[in-house]
């Protein structure tokens, strides 16, 4: 499932943030893959995040390119891939610690 951020929601489990800026066509382009990685993960929610709206995650999260990609496990962050990765790569990368 992909989920706009909101934040009065409460989101536990299996996360996947993906940090973006609605103005950037890359972001945009990433869509598709978000929704098949969904499909496929169905115990990961996949969390989408106006870098442009929530600026203060942004810094939280030490967000410094866009596109930008934090897997969460069980509430611990177990990795990240920051800029353009194709959709392949992001497969494999959350494949990889999925299991």
């Amino acid at each position: 499932m992909i989920i706009d951020y909101n934040p009065s929601y409460k989101i536990k489990g299996n996360l996947l943030l993906y940090f973006y800026a609605s103005w950037s066509s890359k972001c945009n382009m990433y869509l598709e893959a978000l929704s098949k990685l969904a499909n496929e993960f169905e115990d990961f929610n996949v969390v989408k995040i106006n870098t442009t709206k929530y600026p203060t995650l942004k810094a939280n999260y030490n967000i410094k390119k866009i596109p930008s990609y934090i897997l969460i496990i069980n509430d611990n962050i177990v990795g990240r891939l920051d800029g353009y990765v194709d959709s392949y790569s992001l497969h494999r990368w959350v494949k990889r610690y999925k299991e």
